[in-house]
C-alpha cells in the first residue's frame, strides 16, 4: 500500500528533536568516554551546511541528510570510511524507531537517485553501515563545484508502506 508523498524540512530552529540531538553530540564531544554517545545515534546536522528531511514510514521515522563530506566530523568520516572533501557529497538515510535515547534501526528498504541541474538522473548506490549498533544507508557522489543536486529517497517499510523524501541543495567550495 502506497501513501502519498510527504516530507518535512527540519531546521535547528523548528525541531525540538534536532535540538536534543545537537545537545547530545555536544555532550559526547565534551566527554572523555567515546562509548557514551556516538555521532551515528543522531543525524548529522551542521546549521547552514546540511539539508535534512524527515518522514514517517509505518512506525519508523526516516531521516535523510545531504552534506559535503568536508563538513562532517572526522570521527563520522572515519566510521563511514569517507574522505573529507568539498566536492564529495554524502547522503545518509537513517531509519529509526523508538524514542531518543532508546532508538533502534527500523527494518526499511531504502533506494535513492540523484539529479543534477542538467537533468541527468542516476541511481545512487547506498551501502548499509552499522555504527554504534544502528544501521544507516550511506552513499556518496562526486561533483564539480558549484553544483545543485536533488536527491530522491524512497523508503519502504516491512509492511510495504512507501514514502519518498526529496532534498534539493546547492553545494559550493568552502
Amino acid at each position: 500500500m502506497s501513501q502519498s508523498t510527504r516530507y518535512r524540512l527540519r531546521t535547528a530552529t523548528t525541531s525540538p528533536r534536532l535540538l536534543a540531538c545537537g545537545a547530545l553530540v555536544l555532550l559526547a564531544a565534551c566527554s572523555g568516554d567515546d562509548q557514551d554517545a556516538s555521532p551515528a545515534a543522531v543525524p548529522i546536522t551542521v546549521p547552514g551546511s546540511a539539508s535534512q528531511v524527515e518522514t514517517d514510514v509505518g512506525d519508523a521515522s526516516v531521516t535523510a541528510v545531504a552534506i559535503q563530506t568536508s563538513q562532517i566530523p572526522v570521527v563520522v568520516a572515519a566510521e563511514h570510511g569517507i574522505e573529507q572533501r568539498d566536492d564529495l557529497i554524502m547522503l545518509r538515510v537513517s531509519p529509526r524507531q523508538g524514542e531518543i535515547g532508546s532508538m533502534s534501526t527500523a527494518p526499511t528498504e531504502v533506494r535513492a537517485t540523484v539529479t543534477d541541474l542538467r537533468g541527468e538522473t542516476r541511481s545512487l548506490e547506498l551501502e548499509e553501515q552499522v555504527v554504534a549498533g544502528l544501521v544507516d544507508h550511506v552513499g556518496t557522489v562526486q561533483v564539480t563545484l558549484p553544483e545543485t543536486l536533488r536527491f530522491n529517497v524512497t523508503a519502504v517499510s516491512q509492511q510495504g508502506e512507501t514514502e519518498t523524501l526529496e532534498i534539493s541543495r546547492e553545494f559550493r567550495a568552502r
